[in-house]
């Protein structure tokens, strides 16, 4: 192998500590990329969990509020047999309107919580991100100083 000047040598450690550099760059982005990304995907499986227990609970209650009316209607027919006819039919129509006030309120109260839950996750994950951004870049920053340390002491730069 030929030997090569200082020059070349100076150019050639030059080269290599812009390459190096340049990887460095990429890794960071590469790092602080899957963060964003393995963030998002966590959001997104919260958000499918709270649908889903947003519907169980919702089935259970109106299960348990069905029952119950069913054990009053029960118990007032037997109690006025004559007026058995008229007692039903307004009955029907003011349940109505408090089947839907009844079901209305236990949905919003279900959304505000999944909509607090939700919100709580959110900022707990974006806090947890910026960590491993903030960490990322440190590291990023201690290896950069390593290397012009190194450099200096090799007498590239």
């Amino acid at each position: 192998m030929a030997t090569q000047t200082e020059t070349q040598r100076k150019a050639a450690a030059q080269k290599a500590a812009a390459t190096r550099r340049a990887n460095a760059a990429k890794r960071s982005r590469s790092a602080r990329k899957a963060a964003e990304t393995r963030a998002r995907g966590q959001l997104n499986l919260v958000q499918v969990a709270g649908l889903q227990a947003e519907r169980a609970g919702d089935v259970a209650i109106g299960a348990v509020l069905s029952a119950r009316d069913r054990v009053v209607d029960t118990t007032r027919r037997f109690g006025a047999p004559s007026t058995e006819f008229k007692e039903l039919r307004k009955r029907i129509d003011t349940s109505t309107g408090k089947f839907e006030r009844r079901g209305a309120q236990v949905r919003k109260r279900g959304q505000r919580r999944v909509t607090q839950t939700f919100r709580r996750t959110r900022r707990d994950v974006e806090k947890q991100a910026n960590q491993v951004q903030r960490d990322v870049e440190s590291t990023v920053s201690d290896v950069r100083e390593t290397a012009e340390d190194l450099a200096g002491r090799v007498g590239i730069g």
